[in-house]
């Protein structure tokens, strides 16, 4: 990627996408202004799909200097579950070309990855494990409330 190009609005996004290359341009609304100020893109390097599963997406990168990328991947937004990495430390990663996910790439070789974890999925999971535990605490109780009016 060698250019971006800023726009102020969705229809302005959707309407740039008619008329630019995908391979040398993106397009990146307003919003985002902040996380791809000061970035002095030159097109070099390359970024590899290793490993592929619908909640893991992970990525090798290979570049000389700090790159933008914008994977094939639809962006979901802010806190809707999908987080980004690079070696392992949290990342953000923005919208670009009007519904894929941009990043910002360090120079040299790096792991990237996306994963599905919504708080809401860790949440459920915690809820239905402690509501299983007191459930069988409860059987436990009875069973054993049951024995001792036996006796």
């Amino acid at each position: 990627m060698d250019k971006i190009t800023l726009v102020p609005n969705a229809d302005a996004e959707s309407d740039s996408l008619a008329r630019f290359n995908p391979v040398s341009n993106a397009i990146v609304h307003d919003e985002f202004k902040a996380y791809i100020s000061g970035l002095n893109l030159q097109k070099n390097g390359e970024i590899k799909l290793t490993d592929y599963k619908p909640n893991s997406l992970s990525y090798t990168s290979n570049t000389t200097s700090e790159q933008f990328a914008v994977f094939s991947d639809i962006w979901y937004g802010p806190n809707l579950g999908w987080e980004a990495s690079i070696d392992g430390k949290p990342v953000e990663h923005i919208r670009a070309n009007y519904l894929l996910r941009g990043m910002k790439i360090p120079a040299g070789k790096h792991d990237i990855k996306f994963e599905f974890k919504p708080k809401t999925f860790a949440t459920g999971e915690a809820i239905s494990k402690y509501s299983s535990l007191a459930l069988m605490a409860l059987a436990l109780v009875g069973v054993v409330l049951g024995v001792v009016k036996r006796k």
